[in-house]
């Protein structure tokens, strides 16, 4: 018989405008045979799991490929009559605009126009990019930036400890409790998060 205990969880159900709070019982091995019956247990159930997503996988797999097969034509036709409008577009533009008074033109079955997006910068090679602006004296596009020392605030216990007393600062650690059934494959695991000035922390 496995031992059992109320693990005090509550799961809140809103009821007409009320809480009603309800209790899950936790089944807990009191040995280690049961704890080794728990693992296999977890390995049947995952099994499960995995047989059930896979099936329901290769379903959506198979509908997916079936919507794809049938709108590839439809597709591309789109693509071709937005392209075709686009050059009558660009190519009509003065008389469509109006010399740029507008930026669409209602062709009774719908509208078709530009919409212009503010200018953008984008880099490749951030710091092949701040060593031409340095050489070529463009500081004044260079933003100085002032950022938070993590490393430093992890760097000895002391430190974490002084991190965890200034104001919107968490020193956190997470610990993985994992289970790893035999031929499984992958390990079931829960976390718990631990907080400097909150929990005492387990070294």
């Amino acid at each position: 018989m496995y031992a059992r205990f109320r693990d005090g969880l509550k799961m809140a159900k809103k009821k007409a405008g009320a809480k009603a709070e309800k209790e899950r019982e936790i089944p807990i091995p009191s040995n280690r045979t049961e704890a080794a019956e728990f693992v296999g247990k977890v390995r049947i159930l995952k099994n499960r799991i995995a047989a059930v997503i896979a099936e329901a996988e290769a379903k959506i797999a198979a509908i997916q490929k079936m919507a794809a097969d049938a709108t590839d034509a439809p597709k591309e036709e789109v693509r071709d009559l937005v392209e075709g409008l686009f050059v009558f577009f660009e190519t009509n533009s003065p008389e469509l605009t109006e010399d740029g008074a507008r930026r669409s033109v209602d062709l009774l079955t719908g509208v078709i126009g530009e919409r212009l997006s503010p200018w953008k910068v984008e880099l490749k090679g951030v710091e092949e990019v701040l060593e031409e602006l340095h050489r070529m004296g463009l500081t004044k596009f260079i933003r100085p930036k002032e950022e938070v020392n993590k490393d430093a605030m992890l760097s000895s216990e002391t430190d974490r400890n002084l991190a965890a007393t200034v104001k919107g600062v968490s020193v956190v650690r997470e610990d993985t409790f994992f289970v790893k059934p035999t031929e499984l494959g992958e390990d079931v695991t829960r976390l718990r998060k631990i907080t400097i000035g909150k929990e005492k922390v387990k070294k």
